[in-house]
């Protein structure tokens, strides 16, 4: 009996080393050929530069999260929810918003709710709020 558990142990523990692999080339292929161009093809033409434009107008030309003054050379596109675990958001307007570069770095692919507690915790209540003004409204179950 000690075999035979052993070997469907054995069976499982390959299986999911297989089905990881899968899915880890599923999700190199789908930012490589889907989500990051549809983002970057955005994020550069002339309707990504408004929408950027309005955003830093929204925010007061302030980061949203460290209060610090931001331009178009000092801020950077965040996206609430990372293009690592939500890349069908990638290119979602909703997902996006302005942070300076510091800000975006530090928060690199943080989960919402874990980046709302650091916020919290590391800054003020105002910071706090502001995050919370001016973050988008995407969801993880968003799909458009």
């Amino acid at each position: 009996m000690n075999d035979e558990l052993k070997a469907i142990t054995d069976r499982i523990q390959q299986i999911n080393h297989t089905f990881h692999q899968t899915a880890k080339q599923a999700y190199v292929f789908a930012r490589e050929h889907h989500a990051d161009p549809k983002y970057e093809a955005f994020r550069d033409s002339e309707a990504g530069r408004i929408w950027r434009a309005q955003k830093l107008a929204e925010c007061h030309y302030r980061c949203p999260e460290c209060n610090k003054i931001i331009n178009n050379l000092n801020s950077s596109i965040d996206h609430k929810h990372s293009r690592r675990n939500y890349p069908w958001l990638s290119w979602n307007v909703n997902n996006l918003w302005v942070l300076c570069k510091d800000c975006n770095y530090n928060k690199a692919d943080c989960e919402w709710e874990d980046y709302l507690k650091n916020v919290e915790r590391d800054r003020d209540s105002s910071a706090l709020k502001r995050v919370l003004k001016y973050a988008p409204p995407a969801t993880p179950k968003d799909d458009h």
